[in-house]
């Protein structure tokens, strides 16, 4: 598995897996909960989004336009 995707927001991890998702990539979500449990504390949680290797080149194109577009703040 490599990571695609970080972020300190859960819900934008989900809308990017989502996205990949609809793409037919495989995505795996690291951290949410941790992410929404801490969202009560006021602190954030790093959140991953991860695929399997042979599907990276193709998620990182599909997280490339997501970044241009949406203008996100997240971290590669």
């Amino acid at each position: 598995m490599k990571i695609v995707f970080s972020s300190f927001d859960w819900m934008e991890a989900q809308a990017v897996a989502g996205l990949l998702e609809g793409s037919g990539l495989k995505p795996i979500i690291w951290g949410a909960e941790a992410a929404r449990m801490n969202i009560s504390f006021g602190q954030g949680a790093d959140v991953k989004v991860a695929v399997p290797d042979d599907q990276l080149s193709d998620a990182l194109v599909l997280v490339g336009d997501y970044r241009r577009t949406r203008g996100s703040g997240a971290r590669p």
